[in-house]
């Protein structure tokens, strides 16, 4: 489903990492969704929705205005094949593309998933065209040795401790799938009591320290 055209001017330039397109009247683009464009040499390239900004253009030769909404796209990948082992064109993609809503495999791929060596499900991408893409970190990330490290933030009451819990929980099947034995620990530092764990005292009974056997 083509949403947009894209464009380049002074304003609104093309880079090797983003661009620029104009989207159709009736289409809905919202932020951070997955579009994609043919590029030159057969080079696709897939990007997620930065912001978009709308203006009205004049027309003196009608003496009329016409709204126009712009839409900035972050490069995710390129490739020509859908292989990251293959040569991409790195150039700006130029203007009169036509723009479209990534399919799944595209998403997939511009978010590495078709490396991963031992993909632990994360999460739901729902995309602008009404598509929901399961997507998926590796575990090598989550508990090492390349990182082991999660942030996950947001407002109050946005669910993070859900996720959270979730996200644990899809991470411990993971390792149970592989033959592997953990147990999950879990600390609430948003109390005083791990301020004193090294004293004798009862601690309190929100929570500080949970062990969680499975």
């Amino acid at each position: 489903m083509e949403i947009g055209i894209t464009i380049a001017s002074y304003k609104y330039h093309n880079t090797i990492d983003s661009f620029w397109f104009a989207i159709r009247p009736e289409a809905v683009v919202n932020p951070f969704d997955f579009v994609t464009v043919e590029h030159v040499h057969d080079t696709k390239c897939i990007g997620m929705v930065q912001y978009s900004q709308t203006f009205r253009d004049e027309n003196p030769k009608e003496d009329s205005f016409t709204e126009v909404t712009v839409i900035k796209v972050v490069l995710m990948a390129r490739s020509t094949t859908m292989e990251r082992n293959s040569n991409p064109v790195n150039m700006p993609v130029g203007s009169g593309k036509l723009v479209r809503f990534a399919n799944a495999d595209e998403i997939k791929f511009a978010l590495g998933i078709p490396e991963m060596d031992n993909p632990v499900p994360a999460g739901i991408i729902e995309n602008g065209d009404g598509s929901s893409i399961p997507v998926f970190l590796d575990i090598s990330y989550l508990l090492g040795p390349d990182i082991a490290h999660v942030n996950v933030s947001g407002i109050s009451g946005n669910s993070k401790t859900s996720y959270l819990v979730f996200l644990l929980q899809s991470t411990y099947q993971k390792l149970q799938k592989n033959g592997e034995g953990y147990a999950l620990i879990i600390f609430n530092t948003k109390e005083q009591d791990l301020l004193h764990i090294h004293e004798n005292q009862k601690l309190n009974e929100r929570t500080s320290k949970v062990l969680i056997p499975f």
